[in-house]
């Protein structure tokens, strides 16, 4: 594995969310109130891809107001998870983008996993250090990630080259690739609950295939969407 820093730069124009199979968004939850547990988390993609939890101790709060006056979902970091359908990602790979708080790693806390090939975003046991497991591999970060604030993290995975992580649109680290088999999505912890998330999500997208972090790349595009929005660490 090698680690590395990379900047976007420059200028470029799309629309946030374009093509994306998942889009997740906290503020696109209503009428709700503060501290309401979510059986469900409309997709606002065309896809309709819902995340869901119908078991009541196992739901994650709505909160308001949390950042930048907007509201997030809360995870315990013990019992909640949500899941959604299998999101069809193709063969070629597959990029993720959340807008998260991590407070806590205990074990190894996944944040958004696909568990029928063992791919997920997720912190390191102990250190908070973002990582991408990626079929068995790890493509991991070099600095903890826990009690930090809100940023906006990626991880891309594409099938014939490399895997990466991004933070707050710097590229921190990089690894071989693994094989991905499609299935069902698990947030906030793997299905079944282990290894649980405690933090806050406040956004996330997921896309079929790869893209880089470059000026006018549909990554970028909605990075700086995401940044502006929640008010994250700019570059």
């Amino acid at each position: 594995m090698t680690i590395a820093r990379r900047r976007a730069h420059g200028g470029g124009a799309g629309v946030v969310g374009s093509g994306a199979k998942v889009w997740l968004k906290a503020d696109a939850i209503t009428p709700v109130s503060d501290g309401t547990a979510l059986s469900s988390w409309p997709d606002s993609s065309s896809s309709g891809n819902n995340a869901v939890q119908a078991t009541g101790a196992d739901q994650p709060l709505y909160k308001t107001a949390v950042q930048n006056g907007l509201p997030i979902v809360r995870f315990n970091g013990t019992t909640d998870l949500m899941t959604g359908a299998d999101p069809v990602l193709g063969t070629t790979g597959f990029t993720l983008t959340l807008v998260i708080q991590a407070t806590a790693a205990e074990s190894y806390p996944c944040i958004v996993c696909f568990p029928a090939s063992l791919h997920e975003l997720r912190l390191e046991a102990g250190t908070g250090k973002l990582d991408m497991l990626n079929g068995g591999s790890v493509c991991e970060a070099s600095t903890s990630f826990v009690g930090t604030g809100f940023h906006v993290v990626s991880g891309v995975q594409n099938h014939s080259g490399s895997t990466y992580v991004y933070v707050d649109g710097v590229q921190v680290a990089t690894a071989a690739a693994g094989g991905y088999n499609s299935g069902a999505y698990a947030l906030g912890s793997r299905t079944g609950g282990a290894d649980p998330f405690q933090g806050d999500i406040a956004e996330m997208l997921i896309y079929a295939g790869p893209t880089s972090f470059t000026a006018g790349s549909q990554l970028w595009i909605d990075w700086t969407y995401l940044q502006a929005k929640w008010a994250t660490p700019a570059l």
